[in-house]
């Protein structure tokens, strides 16, 4: 009996050691482990930061990196945000900035930590040559997060600490709740804060994370080619706060009703910082109108049409073809929708992202990525509403991609669930 033990527990460590050589330390693996700079603090976003951004950010990128993709990830943002970044011809000292680095790890200190002297951004080339990898870094940088750490993460995820390499422990634990708030945010399957199943591990197939919602939002997680609503989101009402949808509260910024006041945003929209008035809003995928709440009206020849009542006798949905149609199943008020998808099909794709896949966006929080559907899946898929709503929208990019559901009412009782 004790040999068998010892042979086992003997056994498990030259697996780990084969095997991290061989699934750990492949070349360019960028989205493994980022190194330990600071907690290099690693989706809340850090509101208790030593230094603040100022709207403009200098910045200066280091020989041996590719600087195209570090200007096009930097512009990705500042078109969604009220930040600019602010190319500077040589490495510059004495003020605060970003100076992209070339090193043999992918790692960024949360937040901005000096006001009178620059921070490093740390990149291989591979690291820089991959947008959605620059755009994780330089959002450490503004103060997110990763998403796989924030306080509530067990609602969503289940870590296998077994599972994870020796010196990565610190990149799962959860995130200190007095530097990091979320901002009233929903957790997102989708953000580009989000590890993947199986990094970190010991061996790539034995996961470090799962969901404990659903299986499909597994394959969501790790997408690498742009931030999110909600990621944009955060980083908006941190720094572009300028029409007060935010109030500190207990030492944290927090929406409440007061700040809400000065603006109505619906569904997961937030005050729009290129307006003054604070009358219009940025809405989520498939909202419009200033307030965001107005639906997308999709084509009626084309999609069947946009609103359809959810009675308790199911009805039924068909779309197909390459086209996009926003669809909203909707109830009584005292009510819930179940949407019951029998089949869908479109590319197969993993992590499985929002330009390729159709989306079924169930929590009141509309800025949140829905789930996400890619592949050929026969499995029925069955979501109950958090509201009396749900909306759809489908992504067809070819000529056989199609999606068939049923919906219904259902008891208000019925938990939010997808299964």
């Amino acid at each position: 009996m004790f040999n068998d033990i010892f042979i086992k527990n003997t056994l498990k460590k030259l697996y780990r050691n084969y095997f991290y050589n061989f699934a750990f330390k492949k070349k360019g693996n960028c989205f493994n482990i980022e190194r330990n700079i600071h907690y290099l603090k690693k989706r809340d976003i850090n509101i208790d930061q030593k230094c603040k951004w100022d709207k403009t950010i200098e910045y200066y990128i280091g020989n041996g990196l590719k600087k195209d993709s570090i200007k096009e990830a930097l512009y990705i943002i500042s078109n969604s945000t009220c930040l600019k970044f602010e190319e500077q011809n040589t490495q510059f000292t004495g003020k605060k900035g970003l100076i992209f680095q070339l090193s043999a790890g992918c790692a960024s200190y949360a937040g901005c930590i000096y006001n009178d002297k620059p921070q490093p951004v740390y990149l291989t080339y591979q690291c820089s040559s991959e947008i959605g990898r620059v755009l994780h870094e330089v959002g450490h940088a503004l103060g997110l997060a990763h998403e796989h750490s924030r306080s509530d993460r067990d609602e969503y995820i289940k870590i296998h600490k077994y599972y994870i390499r020796s010196g990565a422990e610190s990149e799962f634990k959860t995130i200190n709740q007095k530097e990091f708030s979320n901002l009233s945010v929903t957790y997102d399957y989708s953000s580009i804060m989000h590890y993947g199943t199986t990094d970190g591990t010991w061996f790539e197939w034995f996961p470090t994370i799962s969901s404990t919602k659903y299986k499909l939002f597994e394959f969501m997680m790790r997408q690498n080619k742009n931030m999110t609503f909600n990621d944009f989101k955060q980083i908006n009402l941190l720094y572009c706060n300028k029409c007060n949808w935010l109030d500190m509260v207990d030492k944290k910024y927090k929406t409440t009703e007061k700040s809400r006041k000065w603006s109505k945003c619906y569904f997961g929209g937030y005050p729009d910082h290129r307006h003054d008035n604070c009358k219009k809003c940025i809405c989520p995928k498939g909202y419009t109108g200033d307030m965001c709440r107005k639906v997308v009206e999709s084509n009626k020849k084309d999609c069947n049409g946009t609103f359809f009542w959810a009675y308790d006798k199911r009805r039924w949905y068909m779309v197909y073809g390459a086209k996009k149609c926003f669809v909203l199943f909707k109830s009584d008020p005292k009510k819930k929708v179940k949407l019951m998808i029998a089949e869908a099909h479109a590319r197969n794709s993993r992590p499985c992202t929002e330009d390729i896949g159709h989306q079924v966006k169930y929590l009141k929080d509309r800025g949140n990525t829905g789930l996400l559907i890619c592949n050929n899946n026969y499995d029925t898929i069955n979501v109950t509403s958090e509201g009396h709503a749900i909306l759809l929208y489908y992504n067809g990019n070819r000529s056989n991609d199609y999606l068939i559901a049923g919906y219904q009412a259902v008891d208000s009782s019925t938990p939010t669930s997808v299964s």
